[in-house]
């Protein structure tokens, strides 16, 4: 199978941290990139090309995500790992966006729907200097939240941020995702940062120390 090296950038804390690796892929993906989003077969051929590169850096990309969930600042316990297909351009790419994820659905779904919301305005401005530059795409990979299959997975018509194969795992999943299904732009995301330290200052003649947590949200 012929082969072509492209550079896949793995961004996490909203950019703070950034790391890159090349990696050998099927060449076909970057020949037919157009027809990323748009067909069923490549985009499995991308997922499937996808999942063990993004295996082989999770322990990476864990290392260098913040540790407060970046939808609702609690601890961060997971990450969830959204790759982009750039393999249109004069250079091609992968994008992979790192999220620290505190293990809660609703932030999950919430996350992925600004993923969405992101690519669909990359995909905007693409098409409005598509005269320009030629038409352009990118593209998410949909993976069964059962079992992580790509095949014949489609989205959640409520949320449309999780996906399934089939009836019968989006009955077994319907319980815990019930709670956290909401349509995009329903509610609100709120991201939360939050910053620890110190303080030391002489009292007395006795040194003390005070802990000092800053929180600082988007409205």
């Amino acid at each position: 199978m012929a082969t072509s090296i492209v550079q896949v950038e793995f961004i996490c804390q909203f950019g703070a941290r950034k790391f890159t690796h090349n990696h050998s892929i099927a060449r076909s993906l970057v020949i037919e990139a157009n027809r990323a989003g748009r067909d069923a077969e490549y985009n499995e051929r991308f997922a499937q090309a996808m999942m063990p590169l993004m295996k082989e850096h999770e322990s990476a990309c864990r290392g260098a995500s913040g540790a407060f969930c970046e939808c609702c600042g609690r601890f961060a316990t997971d990450i969830l790992q959204s790759p982009i297909s750039m393999l249109h351009g004069d250079k091609p790419r992968i994008v992979v966006w790192v999220i620290s994820l505190c293990g809660s659905g609703q932030c999950e779904i919430k996350m992925r729907q600004e993923i969405q919301l992101m690519m669909q305005e990359m995909r905007q401005e693409d098409e409005m200097l598509g005269e320009v530059l030629g038409r352009t795409d990118c593209m998410e990979v949909k993976l069964c939240k059962v079992c992580g299959t790509t095949v014949g997975v489609k989205r959640c018509d409520r949320c449309r941020a999780v996906a399934y194969c089939g009836k019968d795992h989006q009955k077994a999943d319907w319980k815990v995702h019930k709670k956290a299904c909401v349509p995009r732009g329903c509610q609100q995301t709120r991201r939360v940062w939050k910053e620890t330290g110190t303080t030391s200052e002489i009292v007395d003649g006795v040194r003390q120390q005070t802990s000092w947590v800053h929180i600082v949200a988007d409205e």
